[in-house]
């Protein structure tokens, strides 16, 4: 389990309450090839019932500002090739205006900078043969460049 800002007394609810644990309830996740549980509640062997989201917070006062989030570079690249691509179906691929073409090469040019370049050289696949062949034929480069920003997005997301 994470920090939580919102439920700063969860870690310490958490932490008190599993040595005596008998039960965890929460939502399991993969990652890196290992299983992660994220504890929604614990039932400790009393019979309490902790729910780490709602536990009070031991140093509770008045409320700060929160920090500021760190912009996630990859997650932004792929937000914005999922926007244009959706653009571009959104228009037609028979219409895909100079505009959206700029959207799409941003975006690749954006998705290459941290690394996703085959995600990139989708997206300007899609674009080298909706210029050269037409519509009708990018529309399997098109559908391959969405599945892989898609995936690559949920994997992120998954995180």
């Amino acid at each position: 389990m994470a920090y939580n800002p919102i439920a700063p007394g969860g870690l310490d609810a958490l932490a008190a309450a599993l040595p005596e644990a008998r039960r965890v309830s929460g939502t399991l996740s993969r990652s890196d090839g290992r299983l992660l549980i994220h504890p929604i509640a614990v039932q400790t062997g009393a019979g309490a019932i902790v729910v780490p989201d709602l536990a009070p917070d031991g140093a509770a006062g008045p409320l700060g500002r929160p920090a500021p989030c760190a912009r996630d570079l990859l997650a932004d690249a792929l937000d914005e090739a999922r926007a244009a691509l959706a653009e571009a179906a959104h228009h037609g691929l028979r219409r895909v205006s100079a505009a959206t073409r700029a959207r799409l090469e941003s975006a690749a040019t954006a998705l290459a900078k941290p690394g996703l370049t085959t995600a990139a050289g989708l997206l300007r696949e899609f674009l080298s043969v909706h210029h050269s062949r037409g519509h009708t034929a990018s529309i399997r480069p098109w559908v391959d460049a969405q599945l892989h920003v898609l995936v690559a997005a949920e994997l992120h997301h998954e995180e």
